[in-house]
C-alpha cells in the first residue's frame, strides 16, 4: 500500500493467543486472519524465563505460531512479529534482562535464535512501562540501550548469514505523563526518526492510548506511527 506521495504505508495489528478462547463465534484462530488486512501482524505475548525469550506455552508454539506464520504463504508481502510483555507481563522480568549486558546479550541471542526457527519477521517489545509499575527509573536508560543492542545484532546476523534483516518494533504509551517518566525522546529519536527522508530505521514505533477490537479478530493500535526499514 502507498500514500499519495508515493510512501509506504503500514497497518500494524496485534493478534492475541487468547483469543481463540473467547465463546462461540467470538472465537479467532489465525487462519482465521485476512493476511491482507494488515502489512505487519504481531503475535502478542512471548514470554522471558531465565533472561531468555519462551512461548507462553506448548499450544502457541505447536500450533499457533506455525499457523500465524503460515499466513504468510497467502500474502507474500505480509511481515510477522512475535511481541513479549504485555500488561500481565509486569516489570520483573524485564527490569532483570535489562540489568547488565551480559543479560541483555543472552535474551538478543535467544530473541534471533527463537525468530528464526519459528519464522518471525522480527520482535515487538511491550514493556508497560520503563520507569513505572516496579520498574526502577534506570530502565528507562537500559531500555534504550536493549534497542540499540537488538538493531546491531540484528544487522550483524543478517550481514553473516544473509537473510533478510529482523525488524524491530516498540509499543510505547501515547500519554504525556508516562513518555516523561519511561523515555527520552531525544534519545529514542536516533533510533526512530519519523521524518520520510529518514524513513529507513528498522523500527516501527506504535504510540497508543487504547487498543480497538474489531470483529476481524484482531486488534489495531490507534495514534500510531509505523517506521519500518524494508527487507534488501
Amino acid at each position: 500500500m502507498k500514500h499519495s506521495d508515493g510512501t509506504a504505508y503500514k497497518l500494524v495489528c496485534y493478534f492475541t493467543n487468547w483469543a481463540h478462547s473467547r465463546p462461540g463465534p467470538a472465537s479467532i484462530m489465525p487462519h482465521d486472519l485476512d493476511p491482507f488486512l494488515c502489512t505487519h501482524l504481531i503475535f502478542a505475548f512471548a514470554s522471558m524465563s531465565n533472561n531468555q525469550i519462551v512461548a507462553k506455552n506448548l499450544q502457541d508454539e505447536n500450533v499457533l505460531y506455525p499457523e500465524f506464520n503460515k499466513l504468510k504463504e497467502r500474502n507474500r508481502e505480509l511481515k510477522t512479529l512475535l511481541s513479549i510483555g504485555g500488561w500481565n507481563f509486569g516489570t520483573s522480568r524485564f527490569t532483570a534482562m535489562l540489568s547488565t549486558l551480559a543479560n541483555r546479550e543472552k535474551f538478543i541471542d535467544s530473541v534471533i535464535s527463537f525468530l528464526r526457527i519459528h519464522g518471525f519477521d522480527g520482535l515487538d517489545l511491550f514493556f508497560l512501562y520503563p520507569g513505572l509499575r516496579g520498574s526502577p527509573p534506570h530502565d528507562r536508560w537500559n531500555f534504550l540501550f536493549l534497542i540499540e543492542e537488538l538493531q546491531f545484532a540484528f544487522e550483524r546476523e543478517a550481514l553473516l548469514t544473509q537473510h533478510p534483516r529482523l525488524l524491530l518494533s516498540a509499543a510505547v504509551s501515547g500519554i504525556p505523563s508516562i513518555i516523561h517518566t519511561s523515555y527520552d525522546a531525544l534519545l529514542l529519536g536516533r533510533f526512530v526518526p519519523l521524518s520520510r527522508e529518514q524513513k529507513n530505521t528498522g523500527l516501527i514505533i506504535n504510540m497508543s492510548r487504547m487498543l480497538l477490537r474489531g470483529r476481524s479478530g484482531l486488534a489495531m493500535m490507534t495514534l500510531s506511527v509505523s517506521v519500518t526499514r524494508q527487507c534488501m
